[in-house]
């Protein structure tokens, strides 16, 4: 099961190392949504897992922009 982890704020930028839970949550297998909006995440999850992606794939696929959801700059980082 995909977890991804969003930040509530229009302006921000989910990313491990911020909070002190996130190192867990990475290393349990999250995904950091970086600068996706909570909407696009949902909706990027959902068309993910219809292609049938999990795990690794899921992860690496997430943070690809595919329609201008999130920055260049994330998905060149992994969104890490």
């Amino acid at each position: 099961m995909p977890v991804v982890i969003v930040s509530q704020s229009r302006t921000g930028y989910a990313r491990p190392g911020r909070y002190r839970g996130s190192a867990a949550a990475q290393e349990a297998g999250a995904t950091f949504a970086g600068d996706h909006t909570v909407e696009a995440a949902i909706v990027k999850s959902m068309w993910l897992l219809g292609q049938g992606a999990k795990g690794d794939e899921f992860r690496r696929r997430f943070n690809i922009p595919i329609a201008g959801e999130c920055t260049q700059r994330n998905a060149d980082s992994g969104g890490d």
